[in-house]
């Protein structure tokens, strides 16, 4: 049988019949064999069963990273159901309602919470799966059924679950093996968040070649110098980052001269964002121009099944390039860029990007409507379904694709793609609150303007936005104007700079600071350049000012060079330090 017609979990059963002995995975000090790994999913896909779970059943995840959180997919898939991830962090409002939209059948989880009524929940801990017969299961359910659900940010103000079946994922992890030669002797790594569709390249890739997985532990990947070393204690040869975060790596693999614990990487695919020449130049100065380490620039929305083209980036290639490309499509899939009225771009002509093929997802759960405006049939190659990106580009002579930009109000923020709407909207509904626009400063981060009939303190609005939207969509500044400008159709002007002159006070009833207070103040204000140093006091609170978790390593990267310091690994984590002052007196410590 062609392993294209195989499922996910098919596919991972025959390898561990081939290597039953070979480690799987790996994840804080243990390892676990394929004959392992495979037989606790089989039991715990039992027990599912015994729960009543059934092909096409809808299972919901809340899981932290873990040998539990590997063995729980690979169950679900074992028992013929789908299944959908949920951040451990997701905030009450926003579950509830992934709940009622899927129609889940069951909730796993691995820490206590009170699960909504229309849901029941079970505890991994808690239950003795171990006491299940361990062999493989023989439920019958075709390439053709569904895999998983992810949801995005939706235009509507509404999440929208992408139904993606198992033969899209075998399609391009079939491609990834055998395109960039995966093998028994490689070494995975599982960084990302399963609820973001990168993930799936991580979760699933290694055991198409019989490989290795390791695991980092809930939130490690927040931290460049614990990923290096991982890299180094582990061999890892092939990684996965969102562009910002590879440029975050590639500064911290710089500033601690880490460069000899990267030498086992064979592959690095970084996508998800806006990319600009220098992170390239950046990459070959550091591992050099004759590198063993391949770089690829990658591309694809979740309702095409994680990566739909790849562009290799050889020095002697992207040395001569003005532009850098996305690359063509991948195995059985096609692209085409089409005017408004569907037909074929000339060559460097801009227009939109469609995909079809086996890449193609089913459509957003539960809402046909949306699905029609976004699935359509495929006119061009006359047969399936296309897939409505919203994506710009243009096709170069060499048959190559540029990604251009966003034809809407769509952005990409740390790999996760955001409609700008969705955040206006939630903002909106608040009382008082009368219009808000959500921009993007600077590729990365998410600015809000708004009006409203009274005064809101900007931690209230924050707290009030965490209870219904994850952490990446929540605005790291949030400014009140008098009002918008608007265009003349009446529509809030989008293109207009809003800044404020209140970001440029001063304070002038800021005590007399010292040297290193000075010099502490300056790093920061070098980060965050839309805040003038002089408006920042040593009692300003660092979330306020637009300080995440991104933002907090480059801080420590500055401060440690700064003052020649090495930060405590217990220190690294971002809410060791709430305000300015806490950096100054840690900082003054440490040279004391």
């Amino acid at each position: 049988m062609n392993v294209k017609d195989l499922t996910i979990n098919k596919v991972f059963e025959i390898q561990a019949q081939k290597t039953p002995d070979k480690i799987a995975l790996i994840y804080d000090g243990g390892t676990m064999t394929y004959s392992e790994l495979n037989k606790k999913a089989n039991q715990l896909a039992r027990y599912l069963i015994q729960r009543n779970v059934m092909v096409g059943d809808i299972v919901t995840l809340q899981l932290k990273r873990s040998f539990e959180m590997v063995i729980c997919i690979l169950a679900v898939l074992k028992a013929g159901a789908v299944y959908l991830p949920l951040s451990v962090n997701e905030p009450v409002e926003r579950l509830n309602y992934l709940l009622l939209k899927s129609n889940a059948k069951i909730l796993l989880t691995d820490t206590e919470l009170s699960a909504p009524s229309t849901v029941p929940f079970i505890n991994i801990k808690e239950v003795k799966y171990d006491i299940f017969e361990s062999s493989s299961l023989e439920i019958k359910f075709s390439s053709e059924n569904l895999a998983y659900i992810i949801f995005t940010s939706g235009s509507t103000g509404e999440p929208k679950g992408v139904m993606v079946e198992h033969k899209s994922v075998v399609n391009f992890l079939s491609w990834r093996k055998e395109e960039h030669s995966l093998s028994d002797d490689d070494v995975l790594i599982l960084k990302h968040s399963y609820t973001f569709d990168f993930s799936i390249f991580e979760l699933f890739a290694w055991f198409f070649a019989g490989a290795s997985l390791c695991i980092l532990k809930q939130d490690e990947e927040k931290y460049p110098d614990i990923l290096i070393n991982k890299i180094f204690e582990h061999n890892v040869t092939s990684i996965n980052f969102v562009t910002s975060a590879f440029k975050l790596f590639l500064d911290v693999a710089e500033h601690k001269d880490s460069m000899d614990k990267l030498k086992s990487l064979k592959n690095v695919y970084f996508g998800g964002e806006y990319l600009n020449h220098t992170l390239v130049e950046k990459f070959y100065s550091l591992f050099g121009r004759n590198t063993n380490t391949n770089l690829h620039h990658v591309y694809g929305p979740t309702e095409t099944t994680i990566i739909v083209t790849c562009f290799s980036l050889s020095h002697d290639i992207f040395s001569k390039l003005s532009e850098i490309p996305i690359g063509k499509p991948i195995d059985n899939t096609m692209i085409n860029i089409l005017n408004e009225d569907l037909t074929e771009c000339a060559v460097n002509e801009v227009g939109e990007i469609y995909i079809s093929g086996a890449c193609v997802a089913r459509g957003y759960i539960n809402d046909e409507n949306l699905s029609s405006k976004s699935f359509l049939p495929d006119l061009i190659h006359q047969h399936g379904r296309m897939y409505k990106s919203g994506d710009l580009g243009k096709r170069t002579d060499d048959g190559n694709i540029v990604f251009v930009g966003r034809a809407d109000n769509q952005v990409k923020i740390r790999g996760y793609r955001i409609e700008l709407e969705e955040i206006e909207k939630m903002l909106i509904k608040y009382t008082d609150v009368t219009h808000a626009l959500v921009m993007v400063h600077d590729h990365n981060a998410l600015v809000c303007y708004y009006t409203s009939t009274k005064e809101i303190a900007k931690d209230t609005l924050v707290e009030y936005l965490a209870g219904y939207l994850p952490e990446y969509m929540i605005p790291l500044d949030i400014i009140r104007i008098d009002d918008f400008v608007y265009t003349s159709s009446g529509k809030i002007d989008r293109n207009y700079d809003y800044s404020l002159p209140e970001k440029s006070k001063v304070i002038n009833n800021q005590p007399q600071l010292s040297t290193l207070e000075q010099r502490t103040i300056g790093i920061i204000a070098r980060n965050l350049p839309k805040i003038p140093e002089q408006s920042i006091s040593l009692e300003a609170d660092l979330v306020s000012l637009g300080v995440n978790s991104v933002f907090f390593i480059k801080l420590i990267i500055d401060m440690e060079e700064e003052f020649d310091i090495i930060f405590d690994d217990n220190m690294l984590a971002r809410d060791s330090f709430v305000k300015v002052k806490d950096f100054a007196e840690y900082i003054t410590q440490k040279i004391n």
